[in-house]
């Protein structure tokens, strides 16, 4: 895993006097390490709001030290002492005026005032500067929307590979279909990956939990965007019981009453139930239902199946899991007063069709 060069710039009269300690690059600093995997070198300068000081320093962190990233906070108002903006102009090759409108879009939300920040971002050889306000507030805010790009950015300009902490932020990256590229500083290889046995394990995007945002609050993700197609999910599981116990049930002498019947019929009132059992799940108009169950006489078990099918924008895995889950603990309350010893096992998908996902079929299946 590549170490990431980080320069940190606090822009400050104030600050640079020893007037106040400054807290903007400390913040800029903890979001970093949150969101970033890779160990992180980090050079850290506090100066005063002078041009020919932040652009020296500027030059020093892409020059001499190769960083990667350099965070620059304050001096992006229209002050008359405001120059950080005018120093990065000088710097840079090329500016990105992309980060500074999304930043002020996103400031907008909680203060008018923002419009009058003029924060930028810009390449210097291999190093992607970003200018960023000066109150650690709003640092954390307007870094939380702009990094997501920052990684694919780097790489495109030559630096080191950002690994993000998905639990933290999601970045993007376009997926990579016919070429891997392999990283030196200042230069950039391509060579292709199609059917090789060895592809760099950074260029794998590791699968994320959706149902976490940036902040890692719970939320119920937002399917309104997906097609509406025809879905199917077929669950299944196993409850494992003693002789007696089988065979009562089997010859329906359960004075609880018929037990599988009843066991179908738990198992559909759980799948129709499954959002308000689950907390992320959507409540959905299941189209049908159907369960079926299946004696093991050696093994003196039950095996339930239930499918499920729906026409909408999400799918019904876990409709199909919650019916099998219900259905089998139906049978452990009317059967537990001869055998307390039950087990439950073997819950899980056999198959899904529909989606942009597409067909699932659980091929483990076969080895149990």
């Amino acid at each position: 895993m590549d170490t990431i060069k980080v320069g940190i710039l606090t822009c400050s009269d104030r600050a640079s006097a020893g007037t106040y300690q400054d807290e903007s690059g400390k913040a800029i600093e903890e979001c970093l390490r949150r969101y970033i995997r890779n160990p992180l070198d980090i050079f850290y300068i506090v100066c005063r709001d002078e041009l020919e000081q932040i652009t020296k320093h500027l030059c020093a962190f892409s020059d001499e030290q190769h960083c990667d990233l350099i965070v620059t906070t304050g001096g992006t108002g229209p002050a008359k002492r405001d120059v950080t903006p005018e120093a990065m102009e000088h710097v840079c090759d090329k500016m990105l005026p992309g980060f500074g409108e999304l930043m002020r879009q996103i400031s907008l939300l909680s203060v008018p005032t923002a419009i009058l920040s003029r924060q930028t971002a810009g390449v210097r050889d291999c190093s992607l500067y970003v200018n960023l306000p000066g109150k650690p507030s709003s640092i954390q805010e307007c870094l939380e929307a702009v990094f997501p790009a920052i990684p694919y950015c780097i790489d495109l300009i030559g630096g080191a590979y950002i690994e993000a902490n998905e639990d933290a932020i999601t970045v993007f990256r376009p997926k990579q279909k016919s070429t891997f590229a392999i990283k030196e500083r200042g230069k950039m290889e391509v060579a292709p990956f199609i059917n090789s046995p060895t592809i760099p394990q950074t260029i794998q995007t590791p699968k994320k939990l959706t149902h976490l945002n940036a902040n890692l609050h719970p939320t119920m993700v937002d399917v309104s965007h997906k097609e509406s197609t025809i879905r199917k999910a077929t669950a299944c599981g196993k409850i494992t019981m003693s002789q007696e116990a089988f065979l009562s049930v089997v010859e329906e002498k359960n004075k609880k009453g018929p037990v599988l019947q009843t066991a179908i019929i738990a198992a559909i009132m759980g799948a129709k139930k499954t959002s308000d059992l689950i907390p992320m799940c959507h409540p959905l108009l299941l189209s049908g239902i159907e369960c079926n169950i299946k004696e093991d006489k050696e093994s003196c078990a039950f095996w339930l199946f239930v499918e499920v099918k729906n026409q909408g924008n999400t799918g019904v895995e876990m409709e199909a899991l919650s019916g099998v889950s219900i259905g089998l603990l139906t049978i452990y309350d009317m059967v537990k007063a001869i055998d307390k010893e039950m087990c439950i096992s073997d819950i899980m998908l056999l198959q899904k069709s529909g989606g942009k996902s597409g067909d699932f079929v659980n091929t483990h299946i076969q080895e149990r």
